[in-house]
């Protein structure tokens, strides 16, 4: 509200550009579809009704979307000519997967913390707040390093880090402390992401126009939630079948105390009742 008072809107009496909404509802569209479609195997199946027809629906958004772009749109909310710099493309794949990883590993770091581990939620946050000190140190120190070392040397140490960061993750298993196994490689992997910001965002600005240089910022942001939101999608109906599989591993010790949450849980819900 105090921004009303003090800033001042400016608009250039010689701009043309109108906002795509077709483009917008398209695109947004066809994710979500396909990412609606993707979650629903979980209960409905791969080859169920339901999940192919939004699958079907997802695509056809996302290809009129394509087509919208590249054929009827006066002005594309994506202009598809930014793509023809290789520096941006790769920027953009290389993003994506970051997304995916990253947003993957706080997921379900976050279900080992809770249901693994038996922390509460404040104990659970303050479990990743190592990472988030990793991720502005890595930030900060790339956004120094960048202008000496340029763009490619931070994205090898970055991607380095983060393969020998999620190899430590990988070893995590039902009776590994936080001290002990988590919190060493999760500050690597934090590190590493912070690390991969800047010269990320370089490489998708540095061979585009200056006009076009906050649309690429902008693509790249949209490739990093995009990829996080279907990784997250995809793992998070592969994994259930695993993690009670693993379950079944948990030694003897720990099955009072599973079956005394457990209890509670019934106990919880039977008072529910009653008292509805």
């Amino acid at each position: 509200m105090a921004a009303l008072f003090f800033l001042r809107e400016m608009r250039s009496p010689n701009a043309t550009q109108k906002l795509d909404v077709t483009g917008a509802i398209l695109v947004t569209g066809g994710l979500a579809a396909v990412i609606y479609a993707v979650v629903t195997t979980t209960s409905a199946g791969w080859t169920s009704a339901t999940t192919l027809e939004w699958l079907i629906g997802g695509a056809a958004l996302l290809v009129g979307f394509l087509y919208w772009e590249a054929r009827v749109a006066s002005h594309p909310l994506v202009p598809f000519r930014v793509f023809r710099s290789r520096s941006l493309s790769s920027a953009n794949v290389v993003m994506f997967l970051v997304g995916g990883a990253f947003f993957s590993m706080w997921y379900f770091l976050t279900f080992y913390f809770q249901y693994i581990l038996g922390y509460d939620a404040v104990r659970a946050g303050l479990a990743f707040f190592p990472m988030a000190v990793a991720i502005i140190v890595g930030a900060q120190l790339s956004s120094r390093l960048l202008t000496k070392t340029g763009v490619r040397p931070l994205l090898q140490v970055g991607a380095t880090l983060a393969t020998l960061g999620f190899l430590g993750i990988s070893l995590i298993k039902v009776h590994s402390s936080y001290t002990g196994t988590v919190l060493v490689p999760s500050v690597i992997c934090a590190f590493a992401m912070g690390l991969l910001f800047a010269p990320l965002a370089t490489a998708a600005t540095a061979e585009v126009n200056r006009s076009d240089a906050g649309l690429a910022s902008g693509v790249l942001n949209t490739s990093r939630q995009v990829g996080g939101s279907l990784a997250l999608a995809i793992l998070s109906i592969s994994q259930p079948r695993r993690l009670v599989s693993r379950m079944s591993n948990i030694r003897t010790r720990d099955e009072p105390r599973l079956r005394t949450s457990v209890g509670q849980s019934k106990g919880i819900d039977q008072t529910n009742r009653e008292n509805k």
